[in-house]
């Protein structure tokens, strides 16, 4: 499912995309995988270490950060909110 955001001072209008999980967690790295931001797992580090993602709107540097579902994760404007599988 797809949602639209709306910065609070900015006119940039920005697409959710929801990307479902069936575990507790997913690793950051393996979420950048799974959405296609990152071809594989070393690229995706490569972004975290670079200060390149943001959760929830804070820059995030830890390589094996666990994201929980309702997080937000940004990457070159892209952004892509983790919900449960139903």
């Amino acid at each position: 499912m797809e949602r639209k955001v709306q910065k609070a001072k900015g006119k940039l209008k920005s697409t959710v995309v929801d990307i479902p999980i069936v575990t507790e967690d997913i690793r950051l790295s393996a979420l950048l995988k799974l959405c296609g931001i990152a071809e594989t797992g070393g690229a995706a580090n490569e972004m975290v270490r670079s200060g390149d993602v943001r959760i929830d709107g804070e820059v995030c540097t830890v390589r094996g950060k666990h994201v929980q579902p309702g997080a937000l994760v940004s990457v070159s404007g892209s952004f892509f909110r983790v919900v449960r599988a139903q």
